[in-house]
């Protein structure tokens, strides 16, 4: 709570002129000192969103799996797959397609991510963060697009 000066002085007359009525020969000597100065707000913050952050980011790369299972279900319910499959597509194209726009998909966020929290929000994860846990990462999302692809077989109705 900051007081402003005016109280203080206010304050201080009170108690001057009670010491006066009290005892008339003591005196009080006051002033005002600055205190040191305390930690910023925002640096608490950017502490804060330093370690919410950097703990978050896994699971927010997570939250693609339920759109990579969306796009397979929905391709399955519709038909999609079979109709291509009528057109002349073969399969092992159709999977290249899918597992390059998932990548494509993963990538758009990261970068998205990545620039964000580095250029925006300053985060030291995205900073101090080596290349071989990104790698970590994309080695991450590839198994949960493949097991979105292993999760579609029973989901849907075809």
């Amino acid at each position: 709570m900051i007081v402003p000066n005016g109280q203080l002085q206010l304050f201080d007359m009170l108690s001057q002129s009670y010491l006066r009525v009290v005892n008339n020969s003591t005196r009080i000597l006051t002033g005002i000192q600055a205190m040191p100065p305390t930690q910023d707000e925002s640096t608490i913050i950017l502490a804060i969103i330093n370690l919410v952050g950097g703990s978050l980011y896994p699971f927010a790369l997570s939250i693609l799996l339920p759109v990579y299972m969306f796009t397979l279900v929905l391709e399955k319910e519709e038909r999609l797959r079979e109709m291509m499959k009528m057109n002349g597509m073969q399969m092992k194209y159709y999977w290249m397609v899918n597992y390059a726009f998932f990548v494509l998909l993963y990538l758009v966020a990261v970068s998205l991510f990545y620039l964000f929290g580095l250029k925006v929000l300053d985060i030291s994860f995205f900073k101090n963060t080596g290349f071989g846990v990104m790698v970590n990462f994309y080695i991450r999302n590839d198994l949960i697009v493949h097991f979105s692809k292993s999760q579609s077989l029973f989901l849907g109705g075809v």
